[in-house]
This record gives structure tokens, C-alpha cells and sequence, in this order.
């Protein structure tokens, strides 16, 4: 079964808006400014921007306030990426819902292009795009490479890498969906669930262009930013799909290894030999055979990894030559 979103009968808009673009912040004044006027550039008609703050301490609440009537504020005790999504999505009104995250940029187009996608075929449940990655300077030093529209088998056996920040949902689909599950209390898995109900419901539509700019902290590592959730998305999809969850649940842990491992070398570069050996022995609680994979091996052969282990090596044994 899939929760039920709160009614809110008192919109702010008389008339229904066509896309509601929702922007959940948390502490976000470092870039908070930057992602709603990516949003507030979109040339897209009857468009409205929800921004939700999540008990912020910071300075967000500031910020968003100067943007008067341009957009729609709500705010909240913090409740966690999940729940504030859904306040934005019930104090919305577009046909489509875009997410958007604080920290995450549109590119020009963004939402003319995948809302045309999913008007010219009404049976789908979402689109997405793939997107570029950006540093905390704004440099792009990556992109996405998904390629195609998971098939459910696909996404059964492992993950797709789509992001939260290139999505643009219909609303009846969101709704029935449930939208996103608020026993996730912190950031992590949310946006999977959510994808996995709406891939049940229908055809994704697939954009090709890098739409969305991703911004990747050195500082916010994925092991603590989005592992949170990790409990929490292994439950659902063990109630939910059984014996035919497993595999789904294997690709799941072995992101969160992935992502271990980054926080590993950040760790042996910062010459921080116990948060390393801590950060090792979380990898060995959650997938103890993990060690033993290709993935692993492969991560471990790589030039500046051997370096890595060699430099971390003589720093535990008190060699400093």
C-alpha cells in the first residue's frame, strides 16, 4: 500500500498552474539563490515555483523571502526531504510536478522539453534527462550516461542512476504513487521508492540532453548524505516485492559501498587513518563478501588507489619517509 498525501484545499493559485516546479531547502544559503533563479528562468507558460523550508537555521529563510510574489514559500519544522517534497507538491497546483534540489541547476529548456515529452504520450508516469556534474565552484567534471528508459526487470536488478533534479512527473501519477514515502526521514533512497512505484504505473520517457546541472560536494560525501535511507528503502522493497527484491537490495548496498569507498580515499588523502579504518569496517557490516568483488578489485587496481594503499599503508606503520 502507498501513503496518502495530505489534502490542502486552499492553493495559493485561483487558477491551476501547468508545471509546479518544488524545491525542498534545508540549509541551503549557499546555494539556495543560485537554483531558484535556474527555475525562475525557465521559459515555460503557467509555471510556479514552490520552495519548502525545511526548519532551516541558517540563512535560507532570508534568502527565499526576497523573492516576494515571484515564487511560493512554505515553511515547516524539519520533517526531511521526503515530507517537505510533499508539502511543495500539496500546496502546488500544475498538471506536472518538476523536482528540483537546493543545490541542483536547470539549464535552459529544461522544462519545455520534458514537458513536450510527456504530452505527446499521456500514458507515461515520469520523465527524466541525463545531467552534468558540477563541482562546488559550478566546473563541470562529469556527466550521466544512463541511455535508455529502464525496463522494470531492468530496475529490479539494479538501480538506475537517475537524478531527483531532472524529474517531471504528472500529477495524477505522483498522486497515485503516493508520493514520496516520509518514513524516510532523512535524504537517501527517497527518490528510488518513488521511481520504482512510478515505473510500476507506466512508461518512462527518456531525454538524451544533459538538462541539469548536479552539484557534488567534497563535503558531502554520498555514504553520509544519502546512506540515511539506506534501512529504510531495504524494508520497503522487502515488503513489496519479496524474493523477486533481492537483487534490487544487492545493487542497493553495493552503491552505498561505492560510495563508502570515496568517503575511504578522501579519508587516506586527509591522512585520517581512523575515520579510513571506521569507514572500512561500516563496508564489512553491510556487505562483508563485497571485498570480494570485481568492483572492488577493479577500484583497488586503479594507479592512484595503489597509491592510496601504499601511502596509507606506511602511515600506519609510522613510516614518514
Amino acid at each position: 500500500m502507498t501513503q496518502r498525501l495530505p489534502a490542502v484545499k486552499d492553493r495559493r493559485y485561483s487558477t491551476p498552474a501547468r508545471v509546479s516546479t518544488v524545491i525542498a531547502a534545508y540549509n541551503a544559503e549557499r546555494t539556495i539563490a543560485e537554483t531558484i533563479d535556474s527555475a525562475l528562468a525557465q521559459e515555460c507558460d503557467g509555471h510556479e515555483v514552490v520552495v519548502v523550508n525545511d526548519g532551516s537555521t541558517d540563512s535560507t529563510a532570508a534568502i527565499v523571502s526576497g523573492y516576494d510574489d515571484r515564487i511560493s514559500i512554505f515553511t515547516q519544522p524539519n520533517r526531511g526531504a521526503a515530507a517537505a517534497r510533499n508539502a511543495g507538491v500539496a500546496h502546488s497546483s500544475g498538471k506536472y510536478i518538476a523536482i528540483l534540489d537546493s543545490d541542483d541547476l536547470w539549464l535552459p529548456g529544461k522544462l519545455q522539453t520534458m514537458v513536450a515529452a510527456l504530452e505527446r504520450n499521456a500514458s507515461a508516469s515520469l520523465a527524466f534527462s541525463e545531467y552534468a556534474k558540477i563541482d562546488d565552484h559550478g566546473v563541470e567534471f562529469g556527466e550521466s550516461m544512463i541511455g535508455h528508459a529502464p525496463t522494470m526487470n531492468e530496475m529490479m536488478r539494479s538501480l538506475p542512476p537517475i537524478l531527483t533534479s531532472t524529474l517531471v512527473i504528472p500529477r495524477q501519477m505522483f498522486d497515485r504513487a503516493g508520493g514520496f514515502h516520509e518514513e524516510f526521514r532523512r535524504q537517501g533512497f527517497e527518490d528510488s521508492w518513488l521511481i520504482l512505484l512510478l515505473r510500476e504505473l507506466g512508461e518512462f520517457e527518456y531525454l538524451p540532453g544533459k538538462l541539469t546541472r548536479y552539484r557534488v560536494s567534497v563535503d558531502d560525501e554520498g555514504a553520509d548524505k544519502y546512506g540515511r535511507g539506506l534501512p529504510t528503502f531495504v524494508a520497503l522493497v522487502k515488503k513489496r516485492y519479496r524474493a523477486r527484491g533481492k537483487r534490487l537490495i544487492k545493487s542497493a548496498k553495493n552503491l552505498q559501498c561505492r560510495w563508502m569507498l570515496s568517503k575511504v580515499a578522501h579519508q587516506m588523502d586527509g591522512r585520517d587513518r581512523l575515520g579510513a579504518a571506521v569507514t572500512l569496517a561500516r563496508i564489512a557490516r553491510l556487505r562483508p563478501t563485497y571485498f570480494l568483488s570485481s568492483e572492488f578489485t577493479g577500484r583497488l587496481l586503479l594507479p592512484r588507489n595503489l597509491k592510496r594503499l601504499g601511502d596509507f599503508t606506511a602511515l600506519l606503520s609510522g613510516d614518514r619517509s
